[in-house]
């Protein structure tokens, strides 16, 4: 698969003000790179990192737009790393996974990044596959814990993960596994365009775990069963060399297009 991730990373820095000499120490410590490595590494693997020196900026632009993954980035963990990380736990509960990564590869860099509510701690030192592989596996957690045993409904149409049914005007639809997944990544991203790699990752664990015209055979299975034709509010299009985006309407418009070109509403989510 070729297409672009819509799967947003947010990564903060933590020792702005001491960014190149931080950059040096890491060199001399003969790492060989500097603090943007992970940034290159997740690139290479698919996803799109978005650097912030200071955590209001990243507070702010949460507001403004969805992260997927958070990472706290630091040369040594201390008070101002776990402040960062309790500060972002506070303000995503547990829906968010949180890495910690810094220079350390030892117990009081763990306990500190554990302590104040991260996922997993990572040494910069750590292999690309071992980023790209923990960044995977927590991607596809906050998704699975987010609908997992929960009922809830989004307008007409009510999910009970339990059963991996959906009710919508008096019949339930008892769903696969993949196609429930499917169908719970669009409804939770109502409104947000999501590229054929990103649906990919929330269902299958990769980015590149499932070919275009499966997860198309799947979407256009979903689309009839469901009626995501506008008739109950809501429409499922498909975004023409990129993914799908279900959209809210007016409860019965007229079925008249189901696609739209990429650009119409990708700027409302670029970087």
């Amino acid at each position: 698969m070729t297409d672009a991730s819509t799967l947003t990373i947010g990564i903060l820095t933590i020792d702005h003000p001491a960014r190149h000499a931080f950059d040096d120490r890491l060199r001399r410590a003969g790492h060989g790179y500097d603090r943007l490595r992970i940034d290159d590494v997740l690139r290479r693997a698919g996803y799109r990192p978005v650097r912030f020196e200071y955590l209001p900026d990243l507070l702010a632009a949460c507001d403004a737009r969805p992260f997927d993954l958070l990472v706290v980035q630091c040369e040594t963990p201390c008070y101002r790393t776990a402040e960062a990380v309790r500060t972002l736990r506070a303000r995503f509960a547990v829906s968010m996974p949180l890495l910690v990564t810094s220079q350390h590869d030892d117990d009081r860099a763990r306990t500190i990044a554990f302590d104040a509510g991260a996922n997993e701690y990572l040494p910069y030192a750590s292999p690309a596959e071992t980023i790209v592989s923990s960044v995977s596996t927590w991607l596809r957690w906050a998704h699975y814990r987010t609908t997992h045993h929960r009922h809830w409904r989004v307008g007409c149409f009510e999910f009970d993960a339990a059963n991996r049914t959906v009710r919508v005007d008096g019949h339930e639809h008892v769903l696969t596994e993949k196609h429930f997944q499917i169908a719970t990544a669009l409804f939770m991203n109502l409104g947000r365009p999501l590229s054929r790699p990103h649906m990919s990752q929330l269902v299958w664990g990769s980015l590149v775990a499932v070919s275009s015209r499966r997860l198309d055979t799947h979407i256009t299975n979903l689309r009839g069963r469901l009626k995501l034709d506008g008739r109950y509010g809501l429409k499922l299009l498909t975004v023409y060399g990129y993914g799908y985006r279900l959209v809210e309407c007016e409860p019965g418009s007229e079925p008249d297009s189901a696609s739209e070109h990429p650009h119409e509403h990708m700027h409302a989510h670029s970087l």
